[in-house]
């Protein structure tokens, strides 16, 4: 089973890189949680609102088999604490 497991880091004004923890498999297709979509092990987004995101990674291997990672993402420009 491919590993779906991926990071994310801020890389300016709500936007983030997300990067897939293993890299060689044949398929990456991303659900950033807010109605966006990207490909690729190496990804980037920008969110247009503080909010709680799921952030989901599906990936296939080159034998055609799938797995899906999710992280919880918060974005909290504003300083409150929710």
């Amino acid at each position: 089973m491919p590993n779906a497991g991926f990071t994310s880091i801020e890389t300016g004004y709500r936007e983030y890189t997300f990067t897939a923890t293993d890299q060689a498999l044949s398929n990456y297709y991303w659900d950033f949680g807010d109605h966006s979509f990207g490909n690729g092990a190496i990804t980037g987004h920008t969110y247009l609102a503080d909010n709680i995101y799921l952030v989901i990674l599906n990936t296939t291997s080159s034998n055609n088999c799938v797995n899906s990672g999710t992280n919880t993402l918060i974005i909290n420009t504003s300083g409150i604490v929710p």
